[in-house]
């Protein structure tokens, strides 16, 4: 009975730390502090505990007059409005998380095309000897040649101990004194079927989506420790030092979306120190079958992968934000790497919802694998970014359907609800206000934004009760992680995704019933 009303009396005055935040989008920076104030305003009256800013791409050029102006990305202008937020955050008792970025992945222009993410790209020629084998390449690949490697073949599978490294037999083609491709002259191969793989390494690298203006530029190597630092050097250095970073609570990296990253400079020489062997002799066991041995290759390729981006880059920030007294809150879905892992190295591991989430099923890829890490590592706060693409059109979303979305949301172990989301929408820009793409429009240009505060009481005490309460589980599964890594050739590999395609969404399910009937 004393444990009854103790937990009816943290509820009727649940803590601050409770309350659910929102993602606040301003769009290049084109803001005032008058509206700053008045968003501010808004966001506490709701209930709201937080906001997390993220800067994007503008929507409105510069006019003549300076009534809109895009301020420049961590231009003294640009620290003046932060400055002022995270003041008047402090004001009204709202707590203030930072994206450490313009927009995602973490890039910009101070980036070299050096430090952004390898693809290698497995071009395959079949040669069938005895022949003196010549072949022009020039035209059909823009890069550079990481390997070239040549082995006979069997009902369409290498023969590893045919294998053998051919690179140094593949020239340069010229104009004039211009490098202008790859060739091939009166190679000799042996009588049999023989395959040439030549690995390259594409010359086309990802840039940063939709950033602010001045913010373009290639996003960097997330395995890298170099790349790493250097852009905490040029962003979250810049930012500690031109804010009161005492007034920060967290660092946010959001989702992990590296469009076709599957290898890294340092690959090769980490891969021998860590796995006692030279990858390049195997490179084709990444893209094709050389018998029984292709798995066990596939399996060290993505543990090395994996390891590399844990240490150098998700767990270099957590301890970065560390050294400046913050927080590091991170999304961990789209990496290839152990995926609980990378979760448990965030101070606040951090799903996702994003659909129609008002019906509940057990949502795998975003959230149970972020809130399984959040209970393995022992975090306090596991959060989700909430309610993005509820509905499309926006104006269906209701407020019936983010309370049964935040509901299923909790049913999957998340206890911190973050918007998706707020935008930076001055009386000038009409109604229904500036809109982000992506987002549920949850701020005061929605015409139930009224009636809102009192979805943010039920989420609150519901976010209170679970922060407090103690999570049990009576299943655990083991995760098919090592077998995904052995199965899968060279990719961008989504391990949340492929884990839970794995197990089969029936399944999931289907164990959630079993145990809640």
């Amino acid at each position: 009975m004393n444990n009854t009303n103790k937990y009816f009396d943290m509820l009727k005055s649940p803590s601050k730390k409770a309350k659910p935040f929102t993602r606040w989008w301003w769009y290049g920076a084109a803001v005032d502090k008058r509206e700053i104030k008045r968003e501010l305003n808004y966001i506490s009256e709701a209930g709201l505990g937080g906001v997390e800013l993220q800067v994007l791409y503008p929507l409105n050029a510069d006019d003549k007059n300076k009534k809109i102006e895009n301020y420049s990305y961590y231009s003294p202008e640009f620290f003046e409005m932060i400055n002022y937020t995270i003041s008047e955050c402090e004001k009204l008792g709202l707590e203030f998380d930072m994206t450490l970025s313009s927009s995602w992945p973490y890039g910009g222009p101070f980036v070299s095309s050096e430090m952004a993410p390898d693809r290698l790209i497995p071009y395959q020629f079949d040669i069938y000897g005895p022949a003196n084998y010549t072949q022009d390449f020039t035209g059909l690949w823009v890069g550079e040649i990481e390997r070239a490697i040549l082995g006979k073949i069997k009902k369409g599978k290498l023969i590893p101990n045919t294998i053998k490294d051919i690179t140094n037999d593949i020239e340069k083609t010229w104009i004039y004194s211009w490098p202008y491709g790859y060739k091939i002259e009166n190679f000799e191969v042996g009588p049999g079927d023989w395959r040439l793989t030549i690995m390259v390494k594409s010359k086309y690298k990802q840039r940063v989506g939709a950033p602010a203006r001045d913010m373009e530029g290639y996003v960097i190597d997330h395995c890298r420790l170099d790349c790493t630092n250097y852009y905490l050097e040029n962003i979250g250095d810049a930012f500690v030092n031109n804010v009161d970073r005492n007034k920060v609570r967290s660092f946010f990296c959001d989702s992990i979306e590296l469009g076709g990253n599957n290898w890294t400079k340092d690959l090769p020489s980490e891969f021998k120190k860590r796995r006692g062997y030279d990858i390049h002799e195997y490179l084709p066991a990444l893209w094709s079958q050389i018998g029984d041995i292709t798995e066990h290759i596939r399996y060290d390729y993505y543990k090395t992968m994996s390891e590399l981006t844990i240490e150098n880059f998700f767990q270099r920030l957590t301890d970065w934000s560390n050294e400046n007294d913050c927080l590091s809150r991170i999304q961990a879905h789209g990496t290839w790497g152990d995926i609980l892992k990378v979760y448990g190295s965030a101070d606040i591991p951090e799903g996702e919802t994003f659909g129609e989430g008002d019906c509940y099923e057990v949502n795998t890829i975003h959230r149970r694998l972020a809130s399984s890490a959040g209970n393995i590592y022992n975090k306090d706060i596991i959060s989700n970014e909430s309610f993005t693409w509820l509905r499309m059109p926006r104006f269906l979303v209701n407020l019936e359907m983010i309370k049964l979305a935040a509901d299923a949301i909790f049913l999957d172990g998340i206890n911190h609800i973050i918007n998706h989301g707020y935008s930076y929408s001055p009386k000038e820009a009409g109604e229904p206000g500036q809109v982000f793409y992506a987002s549920s429009l949850i701020s005061h240009t929605n015409t139930w934004w009224e009636y809102y505060p009192e979805v943010v009481d039920y989420i609150h005490k519901v976010t209170e009760y679970l922060q407090k309460g103690k999570n049990y589980s009576e299943v655990g599964l083991y995760s098919p992680q090592n077998d995904i890594w052995a199965k899968t050739p060279m990719s961008e590999l989504h391990m949340s995704k492929k884990i839970e395609d794995h197990i089969g969404k029936e399944t999931i399910n289907l164990i959630f019933k079993e145990l809640t009937s």
